[in-house]
């Protein structure tokens, strides 16, 4: 039986899927009543589904560390070992403290072979920060349990989330050259998409619903991106490389509807300054960075509107280069049709 004491966990993900703001009632004892009662009510035991098949899932009573694979040579001979993460309880930037952080572990194991899948709730009372990091099919019943636990208590929260303007204006920064905050810049981006569902008053669109662009290196949408922009599509993706009081971070967001609304989760390239780093060790760096960038995103719905959407000088620049590539477009093209031509005559 795939009991609590023989999970292994892996490494992990930095797949940021929640993050909320909480009111300072969240106190360090409250951080701690929650991950009593989250473990009580739903503890990790084995279920049973509707088709009579056994799966494991729910919070399990101690945090599971994760390992990495270590590989020596000792007499001529490889030995793999396995090198525990001493894990976090402090949240350190510069060597000054900022927070205690509590965390909890809800794991799902679909079959007894399978390998199980983690979500931890990550929890800063001194910050009233909360950030549940796992993959988004796999974050309901955490956010649930958290969300419930916020009203139970009365405690009042506000989930942060980024949406197509944001994005857009995270672009006209980069082209203006100036930082998005006081500690944090956008140096370049490398993937963008857009798209979403079909304005549904449309009866007829000819235009593709999803539009991606991949590469390095860029500070301005091409051609495909502006298409998709001009013709009503919001961006709902976008990588790129962050700078945060130096330290360099590769995120990528996505936008994507639930029931009708808009959310979106980042994901956090172990690349960079997070590179070979164990999971706590990259928490240390990005948990200050995550804290302050999603109080820029809470800030920015309240800027004024000449702050908070990109000026006219921008807007034309899209075109413009739009324009540009297009005319470059149809130059590539007369070669692609002379030399296809040639084949038949």
């Amino acid at each position: 039986m795939p009991s609590e004491e023989n999970l292994e966990r892996h490494i992990n993900k930095l797949m940021i899927s929640k993050i909320f703001k909480v009111d300072s009632k969240f106190s360090e004892d409250c951080a701690e009543n929650f991950l009593r009662d989250a473990y009580i009510k739903n503890s990790y035991i084995e279920r049973i589904d509707d088709e009579n098949r056994k799966y494991w899932r729910g919070f399990t009573s101690k945090y599971v560390y994760s390992f990495k694979t270590k590989t020596k040579n000792i007499n001529d001979e490889i030995i793999q070992t396995k090198d525990f993460d001493e894990g976090i309880d402090e949240l350190y930037e510069n060597e000054v403290f900022i927070s205690k952080i509590f965390k909890n572990t809800y794991v799902i194991k679909k079959d007894a072979i399978s390998n199980p899948s983690f979500v931890d709730t990550i929890i800063l009372p001194d910050l009233n920060f909360i950030c549940i990091i796992g993959s988004k099919e796999n974050v309901q019943v955490p956010e649930e349990t958290l969300k419930d636990f916020l009203n139970e208590n009365e405690i009042h929260y506000e989930e942060i989330n980024i949406c197509h303007d944001f994005l857009l204006w995270l672009l006209w920064k980069l082209y203006l050259g100036e930082n998005i905050s006081s500690d944090i810049s956008l140096d370049y981006f490398e993937d963008l998409r857009v798209g979403l569902d079909n304005p549904r008053n449309i009866a007829y669109d000819n235009s593709p619903t999803s539009i991606k662009t991949e590469g390095t290196g860029h500070e301005m949408p091409s051609l495909p991106i502006c298409y998709g922009l001009f013709n009503k599509k919001p961006l709902n993706q976008l990588k790129g490389e962050f700078i945060y009081k130096g330290k360099k971070f590769i995120l990528k967001i996505d936008i994507f509807k639930r029931n009708e609304t808009e959310i979106s989760n980042i994901h956090i390239h172990s690349n960079g300054d997070l590179e070979g780093l164990y999971y706590s060790e990259k928490l240390q760096l990005i948990l200050p960075f995550l804290y302050n960038l999603s109080n820029l995103i809470y800030e920015w719905e309240n800027f004024e509107n000449k702050d908070k959407y990109p000026d006219e000088e921008y807007l034309d620049t899209l075109l413009e280069n739009a324009k540009d590539e297009f005319n470059e477009t149809i130059e590539a093209f007369e070669e692609y049709k002379e030399n296809y031509l040639s084949k038949i005559q």
